[in-house]
C-alpha cells in the first residue's frame, strides 16, 4: 500500500493490525471497523476510500469504536475468509463477532448510509 494512504489512516485514529491481532483489538470495543486494502494500481478505487472512510467516520465521533486497517497480504486473507471479492471493503464487527461489510465505491451519501446501517444507527434503504 502507498505510503500517503497509510499515513493519511494513522493520522485519521486508525490503527493498523494483521491476522493475528484483529480478534485482540475488535473484543476491546462494541463496534469496530476494518478497511482492507489491496493494490492500488490493481484497484484505484482504494485510493478515494482511504480519504472517504477516515470521513465519513468522523460524524460518529461520539460513538467509540475501534478503527483498523489490514496490509494487502492480511486484506486478501481476510476477504477470502469472509468471502469477499472487491476491493476496497470495509469489515463490522460487534466485539468479536463479524457482522457484515460495504465493499467498493460509491458516493458520499450511499457510503454514509451503509456505513451508519452496519453501525446500527440507522435503517439503510437499498440494503
Amino acid at each position: 500500500m502507498n505510503t500517503k494512504h497509510t499515513l493519511h489512516l494513522l493520522s485519521s485514529g486508525f490503527i493498523e493490525s494483521d491476522v493475528d491481532n484483529i480478534l485482540h483489538h475488535v473484543s476491546e470495543y462494541d463496534t469496530s471497523i476494518v478497511f482492507l486494502m489491496n493494490d492500488i494500481h490493481k484497484y484505484p478505487e482504494i485510493s478515494d476510500a482511504c480519504i472517504i472512510i477516515p470521513e465519513i467516520i468522523k460524524y460518529f465521533s461520539g460513538k467509540s469504536f475501534c478503527k483498523l486497517f489490514m496490509n494487502i497480504e492480511n486484506s486478501e486473507y481476510l476477504a477470502d475468509k469472509y468471502k469477499i471479492i472487491k476491493y476496497p471493503s470495509v469489515l463490522f464487527f460487534k466485539r468479536d463477532t463479524f457482522t457484515g461489510y460495504v465493499s467498493g465505491i460509491y458516493p458520499w451519501k450511499e457510503y454514509k448510509e451503509k456505513i451508519l446501517f452496519h453501525l446500527n444507527l440507522i435503517p439503510c434503504v437499498g440494503g
